[in-house]
């Protein structure tokens, strides 16, 4: 008679960020009645992952769910796997936060369950040929890969069930394959479809065996006029599985592997693709010419690509490993080192990293903030009292090639980059928040209204030049697509030239940049060199604009420094308020707008009881729009609030305007 082996359960986790309410609701949805069924089917065995921060969740709201995960481990009903305590990608931090991340989980289970896990979750499923060996080294005996990366990796079986060895540095361990074409029955919630598969792979061999392991978040009651079920996917697979329980059963790894024993070996390419978002077929995974999507990465390619393709994640990925080092240098103190490492640790939880992934990935403005408010606290937790002192680092910090000006203050962050002579994070230490952290316009597979990526992130301070006499009233709120957007109408050169460094006093808290570009004009270009002076002193940050004329021709042209601040972590979390202090008048960050005769503005951050005061000397037109930033899967969501205060410049030939703004944070 022929018969299969299933080894089948769920992964299941939640973002750092998601608030409680939505993890009720996915609890109530999806874990609960899971769990619920599981327990009322003894003769299915089940493999299950939760992520640390679940657990954590769990225990806090719903204890009783622990208890009953705990008596179906006890009787052997249930195998949990480890993993990463944040779901961090693996290839993306440090080999010694891996060790940590999975001991963490480990010691986690171990103390609420009684039981160490001998398996792990590879966190998305994102492989690396040197994992095995850390693996091992964390005591755990096999994973999981989809049979994508079976196929990519040359195992010679098709279609691939059969789990097989592999090795790092001779340590070996063991991998089963996920089958892609299982998952996507049990994703669309057909149990025919789970039944006619299971039917077509079991044979006489007694040691074949298949897995599938899907999202928990995805099995929700529901129903299914097409396939005739009206029962929930879980009962009704559960129901399946105890009426072919002759010749379907299941099994857990550590069981399984205790009957047979593996002999083939394979190596597994590195993979940046999440198999529930590849919109392909089976047998692409042949091809690798097929331009198979997975927030535009491709089998085989290192998930690393992802940081060449959006500044935000590279930046997020930087302060990331900057902080890693902080917490590393820590000496003498092991409580505030472990405090600092649980803080840097939840900041590399993967979600916010990329766009797909879950909770809106990088498009969520929450998820980002969270990670910056994890690795702000971290940061601070390595600053020892009494021995920290305000200066100005110079460091290559995000890794291109050049050196950036990280000035660190008691209550300021404020990071300056080279190109643009722009600021590109502002953390408010008391907050704590990134008050520089945005999301650039059209970052999904195709902008709208046909238009490309803006040429520059949106940061602060970025340096723009327009026709005279037109001010520039920004978009409707849908930034990047509006044809009043100011790079739309950029006539010089410096929102992405490189500033040179004229001054530096990392003691006196100040950097003196300057670069030398063109404007055009009717006629002709004009040769115009730029001075920009940053000053850092207690909660304030000082700009000092110096525009000076460097050709032989009269150059009338108007001027901004565009300022992005991003503010609350989604569309109406609180009210932020822009008042324009010149005028008189208020208007609403959430919506466009734009006042003349303004010479400061006060952005009330009405979340985290915050002001920051904009100030210059000169009255300048101002105009006012919200980022909001979509892909074609994806609505348009709240990034950031861009202030646009501009001036209009007439200067002789060796002329000279200047102009100074400050920036200052205080909580009230």
């Amino acid at each position: 008679m022929k018969k299969i082996k299933l080894i089948f359960g769920t992964t299941n986790s939640q973002p750092v960020g998601a608030t409680d309410e939505e993890i009720e609701a996915v609890y109530q949805k999806s874990y609960k009645p899971f769990i619920r069924a599981l327990y009322n089917a003894p003769h299915v065995r089940a493999t299950l992952h939760y992520s640390g921060r679940l657990l954590q969740w769990l225990e806090r709201h719903h204890s009783e769910f622990i208890d009953v995960l705990s008596e179906l481990v006890g009787r052997k009903q249930v195998e949990l796997l480890g993993g990463g305590f944040y779901e961090p990608i693996f290839p993306l931090i440090p080999r010694a936060d891996r060790l940590g991340q999975i001991e963490r989980l480990t010691t986690y289970l171990r103390k609420l369950f009684g039981k160490r896990p001998r398996g792990l979750w590879v966190t998305r499923q994102v492989w690396d040929p040197m994992l095995p060996s850390l693996l091992k080294t964390s005591g755990m005996e096999y994973t999981f890969l989809s049979d994508y990366q079976f196929i990519a990796g040359g195992i010679p079986a098709d279609p691939v069930h059969n789990p097989c060895i592999t090795e790092d540095e001779g340590k070996m361990i063991i991998v089963f394959p996920i089958a892609s074409e299982l998952r996507t029955a049990c994703n669309e919630g057909r149990v025919d479809g789970i039944r006619g598969y299971l039917s077509d792979v079991a044979t006489e061999d007694e040691d074949r065996v298949v897995s599938l392991l899907c999202p928990g978040e995805l099995l929700q009651p529901g129903t299914d006029e097409e396939h005739g079920f009206d029962e929930t996917l879980i009962r009704g697979l559960f129901a399946l599985l105890e009426d072919e329980s002759s010749w379907a059963m299941t099994v857990t790894p550590t069981r399984y592997l205790k009957k047979a024993s593996p002999r083939v070996r394979g190596y597994f390419p590195q993979a940046a693709f999440d198999p529930d978002s590849l919109g392909r077929s089976r047998a692409a995974a042949h091809d690798a010419s097929v331009e198979a999507r997975a927030d535009g990465y491709l089998p085989g390619t290192s998930f690393r690509t992802l940081l060449t393709r959006h500044a935000e994640s590279n930046l997020m990925y930087a302060k990331m490993h900057y902080i890693h080092i902080l917490v590393n240098q820590i000496r003498g103190d092991k409580y505030r080192k472990q405090l600092a490492r649980e803080e840097l640790w939840r900041g590399q939880c993967s979600s916010a990293y990329w766009a797909g992934g879950i909770g809106g990935g990088l498009y969520s403005n929450r998820l980002r903030k969270n990670v910056y408010s994890s690795l702000i606290e971290a940061e601070k937790v390595t600053r020892e009292k009494g021995i920290f002192s305000p200066s100005i680092i110079t460091v290559d910090f995000d890794m291109d090639g050049l050196s950036e000006f990280l000035y660190q203050g008691q209550e300021l962050n404020a990071y300056v980059h080279k190109q643009g002579g722009v600021v590109f994070e502002l953390d408010y230490l008391p907050s704590p928040w990134n008050y520089g952290d945005s999301l650039s316009a059209d970052i999904g597979t195709s902008p709208p209204s046909g238009r490309n990526r803006l040429p520059y992130t949106r940061n602060l301070f970025v340096d723009h030049f327009f026709e005279p006499d037109r001010a520039v009233p920004l978009g409707s709120g849908d930034a990047g697509s509006d044809e009043n957007e100011a790079s739309d109408r950029e006539l010089g050169d410096f929102v992405t030239r490189l500033y040179a460094v004229r001054q530096l006093s990392k003691d006196g808290h100040r950097i003196h940049f300057a670069a030398l570009g063109r404007v055009r004009t009717g006629e002709a270009d004009v040769p115009v060199e730029v001075y920009k002076e940053y000053a850092f002193e207690g909660a304030t940050l000082h700009v000092t604009y110096h525009v000076r004329n460097r050709g032989e021709e009269h150059l009338r042209t108007g001027f901004g420094s565009e300022i992005n601040l991003s503010l609350g972590a989604n569309d109406g979390e609180a009210a932020h308020i822009l008042a324009g202090g010149g005028s008189g008048a208020t208007i609403s960050a959430e919506t466009a707008d734009s006042i003349d005769g303004v010479d400061r503005v006060r952005v009330y951050d009405l979340a985290r009881d915050v002001t920051l005061q904009l100030r210059y000397g000169d009255p300048a037109f101002l105009s006012v729009a919200p980022v909001c930033v979509g892909s074609d899967d994806r609505p348009a969501s709240y990034q950031s609030s861009c202030l646009f205060p501009q001036w209009q410049l007439d200067l002789a030939a060796g002329g000279e305007w200047t102009q100074k703004l400050s920036l200052s944070l205080v909580a009230e």
